[in-house]
């Protein structure tokens, strides 16, 4: 399935869960934590020919400094691989990342609209051993729908790397669509 039409799937998941009944106050005021889970459909362009789809977990900690402005870091692990058509499997061996979260929009405390930037370093696994590594700029929005509790469901875009450099190549870009829960600590 292209990237394309797992957006649309996710933006229609997010869609239904965004009904009222569903809705409660959300947790983007100064100091407050939050921590979440998210799976992920990744894929990995390294040469503008070729594209690699992989599924990867990943875990999220942030913290609200100010009202709807938070300071996250990911920690993310392949899950499944992809080949070359040849001899060489690869998958992300594992992501680290550290990001600024601005909610651009809120309606009625239910859902939450936000842009994320920042930097991300990423390990690539070739034939099931880590290979190369690359540090590349992040960025992405979403789209939050807050639950009654403490609970939020999450869908968004992230490209977690931009034109990364692996093995002196370059230019690799590592795409994600995000599904996933995060709860206010």
């Amino acid at each position: 399935m292209g990237l394309n039409k797992k957006l649309g799937a996710a933006c229609l998941t997010a869609a239904l869960l965004s009904a009222p009944v569903f809705a409660h106050a959300g947790p983007t005021s100064a100091g407050s934590w939050y921590a979440g889970l998210q799976g992920a459909w990744t894929e990995w362009d390294p040469n503008r020919d070729n594209d690699y789809d992989f599924l990867m977990a990943t875990g999220r900690v942030g913290f609200f400094p100010a009202n709807q402005v938070a300071i996250e870091t990911r920690l993310g692990f392949g899950l499944t691989d992809d080949d070359d058509g040849g001899n060489t499997d690869y998958s992300v061996d594992h992501l680290l990342g550290v990001y600024g979260v601005g909610h651009l929009l809120t309606y009625r405390d239910r859902f939450s609209v936000y842009l994320i930037g920042g930097a991300t370093s990423m390990t690539l696994e070739r034939n099931g051993d880590p290979a190369s590594g690359a540090l590349a700029p992040a960025f992405g929005a979403g789209f939050d729908v807050y639950l009654q509790g403490n609970a939020a469901l999450n869908v968004e875009y992230m490209r977690y790397q931009q034109g990364a450099e692996f093995d002196g190549g370059g230019d690799a870009d590592l795409s994600a669509i995000n599904v996933g829960v995060s709860w206010t600590l």
